[in-house]
C-alpha cells in the first residue's frame, strides 16, 4: 500500500487522503502506514468477544439514559478506545449499534479510525462508500 498511497499523494498534494477498507484490511501495519503518511482511515473490524463486551456495555449505558422498548427498532452510534493484542497502542473504534424491529439484541458494526468526525459520520460515510463500490 505504501507505493499506492505515495502515488496518490503525489497526484493530489495538499489534499486529504482517506482509505476505507473491509475487515480483510485489519492489519496493524496498515494503520501505522496511514498514520505515518497522514492518511485518514476507516476500516471495518470483525466482531470479537472484547468488542462485543464493549458494545454491550454501551447498550446498557444507553438503556439507563433512554427508554428503548423491546421490539422497537433502535440505532445509536458510539465510540471507545480499543487495543487489539496485535496493535502497538489503543486506537479509536466507532460503532453502530442497531436493533432491528422485533429483535431482542443489538447488532454491532465496528470501525477503527483515525478520523475526528463524529462516530455517526464515520459509519455513515463508510457505509455509503461501500454501497457505491457494490453498484
Amino acid at each position: 500500500m505504501r507505493p499506492v498511497l505515495e502515488h496518490y499523494r503525489s497526484l493530489i498534494p495538499g489534499q486529504d487522503l482517506v482509505l476505507r477498507g473491509d475487515s480483510g484490511f485489519t492489519v496493524p501495519g496498515l494503520y501505522k502506514l496511514c498514520e505515518e503518511k497522514d492518511v485518514f482511515y476507516a476500516i471495518r473490524l470483525k466482531a470479537n468477544r472484547k468488542l462485543d463486551e464493549k458494545a454491550q456495555k454501551q447498550v446498557e449505558e444507553r438503556q439507563k439514559k433512554q427508554a428503548m422498548p423491546v421490539g422497537a427498532r433502535a440505532v445509536f452510534y458510539t465510540e471507545f478506545s480499543y487495543r487489539a493484542a496485535s496493535w502497538d497502542r489503543a486506537r479509536r473504534v466507532v460503532a453502530k449499534l442497531e436493533r432491528p424491529e422485533d429483535e431482542l439484541f443489538f447488532q454491532p458494526t465496528f470501525i477503527v479510525t483515525n478520523m475526528t468526525l463524529s462516530a455517526k459520520r464515520v459509519v455513515v460515510n463508510s457505509i455509503r462508500t461501500e454501497a457505491r463500490w457494490k453498484t
